[in-house]
């Protein structure tokens, strides 16, 4: 079983950014840089620095007067909190005595925030900025199959994001798009029930 971290575990708290960016920056905005930016895929590839992804920022996005340093402090607690049940999500699906891995496109600075929640409840991480592929690159959903020795038609993923679950269906995996962890406990349940062949 393969998990996503932003969006479906965890919740993204937009509000810290209000009082950082201009006036003129909305939420389309702050995703498309977080989506398109060279300086922000490149943080998320572990090909650019903190500095440089926070130096695009302050040009791009930020009202006058806030620094690197204020723009830094709010990107870091954009990823609030875990969604209620989350860690439990994941610990119901390793009930199931199959490996449970986290396949996520983050960064060094938002792992840090959020590895002691998480890490110990997979049994793999898979992140961006060290795998060096961001999805829904097919080569992310490839190294996963590779490191895992898993057939595609094995693999049970849950995504927030319409492209990524696309792509993983295009590889033969199942895929299930969700917001939040409630769709992860429906699954296992559902797998639960199901009857052994």
């Amino acid at each position: 079983m393969v998990i996503d971290l932003g969006g479906v575990l965890v919740q993204f708290n937009h509000q810290v950014f209000g009082e950082v960016f201009d006036t003129r920056t909305d939420a389309a905005a702050w995703w498309r840089f977080v989506l398109q930016h060279p300086a922000y895929r490149g943080f998320e590839l572990g090909t650019a620095s903190l500095s440089e992804l926070a130096e695009a920022a302050v040009a791009e996005l930020c009202a006058p007067g806030v620094d690197a340093d204020r723009f830094v402090r709010a990107l870091a607690a954009w990823p609030a909190q875990p969604f209620p049940g989350a860690r439990a999500a994941v610990e119901g699906a390793r009930r199931l005595g199959v490996p449970v891995v986290l396949l996520s496109n983050t960064n060094p600075l938002h792992w840090g925030v959020l590895r002691a929640e998480f890490e110990s409840v997979f049994d793999r991480c898979f992140l961006s900025y060290e795998t060096g592929v961001l999805k829904p690159d097919p080569g992310a959903f490839a190294g996963v199959e590779a490191a895992l020795g898993v057939a595609p038609a094995d693999l049970l993923f849950f995504d927030d994001n319409a492209h990524n679950i696309e792509v993983a269906r295009g590889r033969g995996w199942r895929a299930v798009r969700v917001e939040g962890p409630e769709g992860i406990t429906a699954e296992v349940s559902a797998q639960r029930r199901a009857p052994t062949a």
